[in-house]
């Protein structure tokens, strides 16, 4: 029971914990680019489990709807690219590796960014801003591996072997 309780406090608190720092993205270029549920769910699905990424998308992406002005677009950009993520990882990856993690995260980043293009509709400057945001994902994935694998002896930096689960 105590173990359930501290899951969903754990759960809350990663999720708010998107929420909030999605909103600090005004700071200044690049910290502006990087889509921090985009990031945070691919971090997850690819290093931990999908069922909690999706969990902490889904949640996440129903509050970003509630202060965003395309309706269900955080929801259906979320879920949108963790399935396909996902898919791509079972089927032709074996390994959590950084570069794994860079490949999917950077697959993501193109998905998301066509569903946010199609639901707000804006093409001006397309490709130049997918660029950006590109390189922005990059180098929030590699601080963010890093960074976990500071705290953590589990993380590799080359290969991480794990049980698919889909």
């Amino acid at each position: 029971m105590i173990s359930r309780i501290i899951s969903l406090f754990f759960f809350c608190v990663v999720t708010l914990g998107i929420v909030l720092l999605h909103q600090l993205g005004a700071l200044f270029f690049g910290v502006d680019r990087v889509s921090v549920l985009v990031v945070a769910v691919l971090f997850i699905n690819i290093i931990f489990r999908y069922t909690i990424a999706l969990a902490v998308g889904v949640t996440a992406g129903f509050f970003l709807d509630q202060l965003s002005f395309a309706p269900a677009y955080w929801s259906v950009a979320t879920v949108l690219t963790l399935i396909m993520t996902n898919a791509l990882f079972i089927h032709f990856f074996t390994n959590r590796s950084l570069w794994t993690l860079l490949i999917l995260g950077g697959v993501g980043t193109v998905i998301a960014f066509l569903v946010r293009t199609l639901f707000v509709g804006s093409f001006a400057l397309f490709f130049a801003s997918l660029g950006a945001q590109l390189v922005s994902h990059t180098i929030f994935f590699i601080l963010l591996f890093y960074g976990v694998n500071m705290f953590t002896s589990r993380l590799k930096p080359y290969i991480i072997v794990r049980s698919h689960d889909f």
